[in-house]
């Protein structure tokens, strides 16, 4: 069941938490471009799912390096997608409960 919350201005801190925990395990300029707040959530005074979600940009997305860093912050990476969208990846996670908080799409 999806179940949309008012928006809450906490989503933008939650983002810019994950951004720079992501920004110090990551080779920004090297092999990351950028790391963006995407989705609902990045939408202020609109109903949303509360998960963050977030774009990270990539130069080679062939490249997967990166993905074994994103899992040390307890996202759990599902290759599965990538046979139906050969140019994404997909990484999630969860709170204590299984409630998914955050993803990377």
């Amino acid at each position: 069941m999806i179940i949309l919350e008012p928006y809450n201005p906490d989503w933008i801190k939650l983002f810019e938490d994950e951004k720079e925990k992501l920004q110090k395990i990551l080779d920004i300029n090297s092999s990351v471009i950028h790391i963006e707040h995407i989705g609902s959530t990045a939408i202020p005074g609109i109903y949303a799912k509360p998960i963050i979600d977030i774009l990270i940009g990539v130069n080679d997305i062939n490249n997967n390096s990166y993905i074994k860093n994103i899992e040390n912050l307890g996202y759990q990476y599902h290759p599965i997608f990538e046979s139906e969208f050969p140019n994404r990846r997909y990484l999630q996670k969860s709170d204590v409960s299984g409630n998914r908080t955050h993803q990377i799409l």
